[in-house]
């Protein structure tokens, strides 16, 4: 099925990037983003097909991300080298910086309209829409289009 082959195919890209093993692979310059690109899809194809998967879309991209993040991390040869243990900081570094700049600004930003929606103030907007549409379902698009 669907979510078997996905969720073998990141495994298995995690277990190669734990391995370190083939090196060849992990060090291409022109494979290793090719490869993420491949994960990228393969975890939106999983989350885009989530109810008939039967993963929840949350679990699949902190699959996906762990195992974009480790096959990235192993490609710096930390241990083997200072530059790369430097580089993979820095990497990293800047990483958590953007998830942490995206994750401040949507929270309290979901806290606003979770709050708006707790008193009900999106009521007038869905009353106005209803009856713009008059039960009508093919003028819903061009109404939410204005």
């Amino acid at each position: 099925s669907l979510k078997v082959c996905g969720i073998a195919l990141i495994a298995a890209i995690f277990l190669v990037a734990l391995c370190g093993w083939p090196r060849s692979l992990i060090d291409s310059a022109t494979f290793k983003p090719n490869l993420m690109s491949i994960m990228f899809l393969v975890g939106l194809v999983l989350v885009i097909l989530e109810d008939h998967v039967g993963v929840n879309k949350s679990a699949i991209m902190l699959m996906v991300s762990a195992a974009m993040w480790t096959f990235l991390a192993v490609g710096y040869h930390p241990h083997e080298s200072v530059e790369g243990h430097d580089e993979l900081e820095h990497e990293l570094s800047r990483g958590l910086k953007d998830v942490g700049a995206i994750i401040l600004f949507l929270l309290p930003a979901m806290g606003v309209v979770e709050s708006i929606d707790h008193f009900d103030g999106f009521a007038v907007v869905t009353m106005c829409i209803a009856k713009m549409a008059g039960g009508r379902k093919e003028l819903l698009m061009p109404i939410l289009g204005i």
